[in-house]
């Protein structure tokens, strides 16, 4: 007799507007739980874009961000989990300046993540 125990597991498959709705909503309850107002959501067409670069370059720092980075802040980081930000983010989203903020996403394999991770890109003004 053989046991086997499957340690595999599936993580959901989200469309690109999922993913940028679940970080929206954690941009804003991280905002809320640190008794910030909400930022209002704008959406930047080339962010999606950028995100698909650092996928395609395996980086997160590529000339699209820097383009971005010129007018805005720019969080860039790689998630398995969308509707969680990194722990490093919440410094920059608490911050009192804030009036808005915009996400770019794009799901791909890389050399890194072969199985495949979304690429985030994060603006906040």
């Amino acid at each position: 007799m053989y046991i086997v125990q499957d340690f595999g597991h599936v993580l959901p498959t989200y469309s690109t507007a999922e993913v940028k709705n679940q970080v929206a909503l954690a941009v804003n309850q991280t905002r809320q739980q640190s008794r910030r107002s909400p930022l209002s959501r704008l959406d930047l067409p080339e962010a999606d874009g950028a995100a698909c670069s650092m996928a395609q370059a395996d980086k997160l720092g590529t000339t699209p961000i820097r383009n971005l980075a010129e007018r805005a802040t720019v969080l860039t980081y790689t998630s398995l989990h969308p509707e969680m930000l990194p722990r490093q983010t919440t410094h920059a989203v608490d911050s009192r300046n804030l009036r808005s903020f915009s996400v770019g996403t794009c799901f791909s394999r890389s050399v890194t993540y072969p199985t495949g991770v979304y690429w985030v890109v994060l603006t906040l003004e």
